[in-house]
């Protein structure tokens, strides 16, 4: 079981967090605590487990001058050792990828809005 989200921390920044369940739900690990830039939110909104076992993950992440933030699309293939970004783009205004599908022959499809 894979749940991504946000946690928030003490001086009120969000890190984007992805968390993994090996044994249905009864125990959790972070396999995902990220912010492009330190001290500036992160944030995942969806996530999707392809037929492959891949993990995708959408969201977004503030840069340094707010409200400029990156909508943001990342993938694991290793069960959530390691990530690699597949779609990244640079918003003066606020963006949300609010969510993600995966069809049928494997297209991946994100959808959101942006201020």
């Amino acid at each position: 079981i894979y749940v991504a989200g946000m946690g928030r921390e003490s001086v009120g920044e969000y890190h984007w967090i992805v968390r993994r369940s090996v044994d249905g739900g009864t125990t959790w690990s972070t396999v995902r605590d990220y912010q492009l830039v330190a001290d500036k939110s992160a944030e995942a909104y969806d996530i999707e487990v392809d037929s492959s076992d891949r993990i995708w993950v959408v969201g977004r992440a503030e840069q340094t001058n707010y409200p400029s933030s990156r909508w943001m699309v990342e993938r694991s293939a290793d069960q959530g050792s390691s990530w690699s970004s597949l779609d990244s783009f640079f918003d003066t205004m606020a963006t949300f990828p609010e969510c993600i599908s995966i069809g049928a022959s494997g297209t991946i499809y994100v959808g959101g809005r942006s201020n």
